[in-house]
């Protein structure tokens, strides 16, 4: 009688190497939290965006002593609801920044989520549409940005950014320009 050797694996070995694949797959996965990755990923374009956006308007006020009168006090300029258009993007002073800043930004900045509703963080997290939002007071010289930020590794930026809002990233030269919703005060 002859013996013949066996070569290859059998169903139930597959199926639990199978098994252990998948379940090693989901820890990861867990683990890596793909969504709260995207989140951080956006809540990072929108600060570095607000950070630019500040540090141009900086500039154009050390240079020209002013904000202009285009800028109009107790007006809130973004996007809106909607996605920003390519003529909102124009740092000409035509866009949603009413601030001529071609020399410093070649065109500014919009949200990651423009026109999106977006689950935001904060004390009380709640639901909004995603833009960058502006007000300035020509007469003080002084401006605030606002953004919301989605991740809650952030929550903390938010609380100690010296602002009004318990809601929204704030920077600029004047953190009261906006109330603590977002709206011109």
């Amino acid at each position: 009688m002859r013996k013949t050797l066996q070569k290859g694996f059998t169903l139930i070995e597959l199926l639990i190497v199978i098994a252990i694949i998948g379940l090693l797959a989901a820890v990861v996965l867990i683990a890596i939290n793909p969504a709260e990755m995207m989140k951080r990923g956006r809540d990072s374009q929108r600060l570095s965006d607000v950070t630019n956006l500040k540090k141009a308007i900086d500039i154009y006020v050390a240079t020209s002593y002013q904000i202009p009168a285009t800028c109009v006090a107790s007006t809130l300029y973004g996007c809106g609801a909607a996605a920003c258009t390519d003529a909102q993007r124009s740092s000409a002073g035509t866009g949603w920044v009413p601030i001529i800043l071609t020399q410093n930004i070649p065109t500014l900045p919009v949200d990651p989520s423009s026109g999106q509703t977006i689950t935001y963080t904060a004390a009380v997290p709640g639901t909004a549409t995603a833009n960058y939002r502006l007000a300035c007071s020509p007469a003080s010289t002084t401006f605030e940005i606002n953004t919301y930020l989605e991740s809650t590794t952030n929550t903390s930026k938010i609380s100690s950014d010296g602002g009004n809002s318990a809601i929204l990233f704030e920077t600029g030269t004047d953190l009261l320009l906006l109330d603590g919703s977002g709206a011109a005060v």
